[in-house]
């Protein structure tokens, strides 16, 4: 038997899409943020890379993530983005894309503009999230600079009350620092648990 009920997921996110391109504000003139160029050229790798490796679901998914973000900024949202997600939409909602084209009245037809194209240095993170242990034992994150040196990573390290506890009077044997993912202290003695 034919089931519609995951139907639905597509349909909203298309609704969404349509909403986000055609029936909301867009401006020419407003310039894209960093933020929103970052969103737009994860979602043009993922989507070139997914399509092309014939993974549509995930390909689609990168798309929902954009629109998701997208429906989120300020109001005129700027155009150039979102020309560039209605070429990412194209193939696989042609009819929904051509109308957005039109909408944001991109240059040409939307069958013969170029496939937009990643800019790398867009990807690059400048903040990680780095995971602080005692022990091998989870005890806080910090957030530091991308590359941060390790002597940067332990002393934010330090400053967390926990660790701070914990190394207070201890003799730290080992520090192992994975940049950008771990700083575990390796210590003996020391600070209440």
């Amino acid at each position: 038997m034919w089931s519609t009920r995951s139907v639905d997921g597509v349909h909203r996110f298309l609704a969404r899409a349509h909403r986000l391109a055609v029936e909301q504000p867009a401006s020419e003139g407003a310039a894209p943020t960093p933020a929103q160029l970052k969103l737009l050229h994860t979602t043009i790798k993922r989507v070139t890379d997914d399509t092309e490796g014939l993974r549509f679901n995930t390909a689609i998914s990168a798309m929902m993530e954009f629109v998701n973000g997208a429906l989120k900024w300020d109001t005129p949202r700027p155009a150039a983005p979102l020309k560039t997600f209605v070429q990412l939409l194209a193939p696989y909602a042609p009819h929904l894309a051509e109308e957005a084209w039109e909408g944001l009245q991109g240059e040409g037809s939307l069958s013969t503009a170029p496939w937009p194209l990643c800019d790398p240095s867009l990807l690059v993170e400048d903040t990680v999230t780095l995971a602080v242990q005692v022990n091998g034992k989870m005890r806080g994150t910090v957030e530091l600079e991308a590359g941060a040196e390790e002597a940067v990573a332990a002393a934010a390290a330090r400053d967390l009350p926990a660790v701070a506890r914990l190394l207070d009077g201890a003799a730290v044997k080992k520090t192992v620092y994975v940049p950008g993912r771990i700083l575990n202290f390796i210590v003996q003695g020391g600070g209440k648990k």
